[in-house]
């Protein structure tokens, strides 16, 4: 989306004529408002998704019962659920074990996304920062090569 704005702007810079302007105008604003946001939220769901599962397997492989917090709370659950019998105690404290993992598994996907997506946007606003958009003056050019 960013792209599309700088290359509006540049197209302007360049002084395009009142139709190249509307053209571009239109594409931008189709694009913006219809393939944009379709296809970069069909990328983002599928890769929280993915990382969601591969993060659930790392975190799920790590769970021990001698870890004390893993107890903790799967002990927590089952004395909740121990006056309707102990197997139902028991399915509710592999719930509750099951519950707390997905939670973790979506916030290190959500977490690790979210830093890819700001170093990119930081990459594209050094890039639009530091590039020059002045036409190129080819007789400096030449005379630099000379130097």
């Amino acid at each position: 989306m960013i792209l599309l704005f700088v290359g509006l702007g540049l197209y302007q810079a360049n002084k395009m004529t009142m139709v190249g302007m509307i053209n571009s105008g239109a594409l931008m604003i189709t694009i913006r408002s219809f393939v944009g946001p379709a296809l970069f939220s069909a990328v983002y769901a599928f890769a929280l998704y993915q990382g969601q599962q591969q993060h659930l397997v790392d975190l799920a492989g790590k769970m021990d019962a001698l870890d004390p917090q893993v107890t903790a709370r799967y002990m927590a659950a089952r004395q909740s659920g121990l006056n309707q019998g102990t197997e139902v105690a028991q399915i509710m404290g592999a719930r509750a074990l099951s519950g707390s993992v997905q939670v973790q598994a979506i916030l290190v996907t959500v977490k690790e996304w979210m830093g890819f997506i700001s170093i990119v946007g930081f990459v594209t606003l050094a890039f639009v920062s530091l590039r020059s958009f002045q036409p190129v003056n080819k007789r400096r050019l030449v005379n630099l090569r000379r130097r």
